[in-house]
This record gives C-alpha cells, sequence and structure tokens, in this order.
C-alpha cells in the first residue's frame, strides 16, 4: 500500500524521467530505500525475538510484552 503510493507520487514529483542521468538517480534512491526498508524489517524481527524471549522471564508482566508486540507489528505491516 505504501509503496504505491510511493511510487505515484514519485512519478508526480519527477515525471518520467527523459535521461539516463535522472534514471540512473531514480534507481540508486529506490535501492537505498529498499536497504532501510530491509534493515529496518530486521530490526523488527530483532526486537520481537527480544521481547519473546524477555516475556517468558520471571517478573515481566506479560501485558506489558504484549502490548510492545503489538506496537512491534504495527510497524512491520506498515513497512509493507
Amino acid at each position: 500500500m505504501l509503496r504505491k503510493r510511493a511510487s505515484r507520487l514519485e512519478a508526480k514529483l519527477c515525471g518520467d524521467p527523459e535521461d539516463e542521468e535522472q534514471r540512473e538517480r531514480m534507481e540508486a534512491l529506490r535501492r537505498k530505500r529498499d536497504a532501510l526498508r530491509d534493515i529496518e524489517a530486521t530490526v523488527l524481527a530483532a526486537a520481537r525475538a527480544e521481547v519473546l524471549a524477555a516475556r517468558q522471564e520471571p517478573g515481566v508482566d506479560p501485558a506489558a510484552a504484549d502490548r510492545v508486540l503489538r506496537r512491534l507489528d504495527l510497524k512491520t505491516l506498515l513497512l509493507d
């Protein structure tokens, strides 16, 4: 959903790139955006694993862990 919006916005702002240099710049930006999205997904997955492990520890409030997990899950969904 966000990718479609970003693509539409990109097309509106930049138009249809006509020269090779502009196409290359746009492709480089897309690659950077995708790399950042991959990094964020990895970080969120690691955070989720840590919260799940912490949830099993004595003294950790399961409701608090569940709230954190919900927030992480929402952020993960927004990546797509």
